[in-house]
């Protein structure tokens, strides 16, 4: 139906095919809107003030769909199958859809949250106007100093840390990997150098994300791709923090000396062959079998809570007061900083 336009319409769901489509009809003449397109039970008219409903949607004078219509009390959404035909038709009898503003920030962290902690942290930060806030604080500096200290937590959770997994050659680093990310994403087996090229994934670990990098094993080399492989594991752990795989059931050799640093969790693989003596001042942090599949959510937990131990953080949620969410904002928050430092000194 068109005619004076005191609704809008807007698709609330992507274009493309889906299961469901959801289009909102806002306005005061939002009831007159679909008043030709939509029929209740036995072809009645759609009562108002009501609950969820299913009904008829009608397109072109022909019953097209059977639709939830839903009453948000300052808008209506019809909820249709996802077919682009009928989208399209219901499009074309509202005389088209509105286009919806720029997405901010916030908004759009919310639209891709990948756990239940991050969209929670989302939640909470949707709640403050970040511009508002800061210039409050701007000649505070403890205020922004906090501001600052919750940010660099938030951000966390919005930035997957780079997670190289390395190690000598069948120490269980690729079976560690395809636990970590609940699927068999990496080949696997007895035979050595199996990995060549590095595998990225991203999983959500104790709450943050993390970029996992499963890389080819330190060993022998026998050829020319062995090499090369060799030569890129180690590029993807320079600066990189570092999940150091050690077969648990034998000491640490030489090579796993090398390859550990401040930023290195190391990992006791194995578990379930029996542990070797290891020296005192090389501890593994933690201790895992990764034989069985289901050994997964034990083995993730694990290393998820290890993770934030040794990077100083939180447990993964809300950060309690406003909090820069992109580089942007905290690039802002730092320049105060250094601003009104630079002003007292």
């Amino acid at each position: 139906m068109v005619g004076a336009r005191t609704s809008t319409c807007e698709l609330l769901t992507p274009r493309g095919h889906g299961g469901v489509a959801v289009v909102a009809v806002r306005g005061e003449g939002r009831w007159r809107q679909i008043g030709d397109l939509v029929r209740g039970r036995d072809g009645g008219e759609v009562l108002h003030g009501h609950g969820p409903q299913l009904v008829t949607l009608y397109l072109d004078g022909q019953a097209a769909d059977q639709i939830l219509l839903v009453d948000r009390g300052d808008c209506l959404e019809l909820h249709l199958h996802g077919s682009p035909a009928v989208v399209e038709s219901l499009e074309n009898a509202v005389g088209g859809f509105v286009v919806a503003g720029p997405v901010g920030s916030r908004q759009r962290l919310l639209e891709t949250a990948r756990s239940r902690a991050e969209l929670d942290l989302c939640l909470e930060q949707a709640g403050f106007d970040f511009d508002m806030e800061l210039q409050a604080a701007e000649l505070d500096e403890p205020a922004l100093a906090r501001i600052q200290s919750r940010s660099h937590v938030a951000l966390a959770h919005f930035r997957p840390c780079r997670l190289v997994i390395c190690g000598a050659q069948n120490a269980g680093k690729s079976t560690l990997m395809n636990r970590l990310l609940f699927q068999e994403r990496v080949l696997t087996g007895d035979l050595p150098g199996l990995t060549r090229d590095p595998v990225r994934e991203i999983a959500v670990l104790g709450g943050y994300p993390y970029e996992l990098v499963d890389t080819a094993g330190e060993g022998e080399v026998h050829s020319t791709t062995d090499r090369e492989a060799l030569l890129r594991a180690r590029r993807e752990r320079e600066g990189s923090m570092r999940l150091l795989v050690v077969d648990g059931s034998a000491a640490p050799t030489e090579t796993d000396f090398a390859m550990r640093d401040a930023d290195t969790v190391v990992i006791g693989s194995k578990a379930d062959l029996g542990s070797a003596d290891w020296p005192e001042h090389f501890v593994a942090d933690v201790c895992v079998s990764c034989l069985d599949p289901l050994s997964a959510p034990g083995v993730r937990s694990l290393v998820g809570e290890k993770l934030r131990d040794v990077r100083g953080l939180p447990l993964a949620g809300p950060v309690s007061g406003v909090a820069a969410v992109t580089d942007q904002e905290i690039t802002r928050v730092d320049a105060a900083i250094a601003t009104l430092q630079s002003s007292s000194a």
